[in-house]
């Protein structure tokens, strides 16, 4: 459960605070992504007041804030979605947020969070798991420590793809912080 709470934490603040740091650059490509799951009244041309009532009316350091709240970064597809998005996520990342190890790793954590570790129909077929239905799901220290190992890559290579986005923005318009 915490490994998968790692990606999601991780994948939703840097992309968050990424967005944030040059609306500019990233949210209109982003609103037009998910332009469907905006908030009521919103738009990649309009905010309504409450929303930016909510940010005391400066919405220069928010936007990713708000538009974050509309992307379930519990999903893989819409973290990949997101990343692609914003950042324009490279062939390793989308590789990677779509690695068969990751989404078995989602398994397990839904599998913890709903049925208190117990295998399920549905478990067994999509992981082709050894153990049967109705058993406790076992996991390792190996199988443990490999999960830490992809998340770790996982993380490292979102906080890269931000990072790189980032840099390149401020080549082609640096970033200027008021006092």
């Amino acid at each position: 459960m915490a490994l998968w709470s790692a990606v999601e934490s991780l994948a939703s603040d840097v992309w968050i605070c990424a967005v944030n740091l040059r609306p500019d650059l990233f949210a209109a490509r982003v609103l037009r992504d998910f332009s469907e799951a905006l908030p009521e009244g919103m738009s990649s041309r309009s905010i309504p007041l409450g929303i930016a009532a909510r940010y005391k009316f400066d919405l220069r350091r928010c936007i990713g804030d708000i538009i974050g709240k509309r992307i379930d970064f519990t999903n893989l597809d819409d973290i990949r979605k997101a990343y692609k998005s914003a950042f324009e996520l490279d062939d390793e990342g989308t590789q990677l947020l779509q690695s068969e190890k990751l989404k078995h790793l989602v398994l397990i954590r839904n599998l913890i969070a709903h049925r208190n570790g117990v295998i399920d129909d549905q478990f067994k077929l999509k992981t082709k798991s050894a153990e049967e239905v109705g058993e406790e799901l076992t996991i390792t220290d190996e199988i443990a420590a490999n999960f830490a190992v992809l998340v770790e890559k996982v993380g490292i290579h979102l906080l890269r793809i931000a990072d790189d986005a980032l840099a390149g923005a401020a080549q082609k318009a640096p970033l200027v912080l008021e006092g």
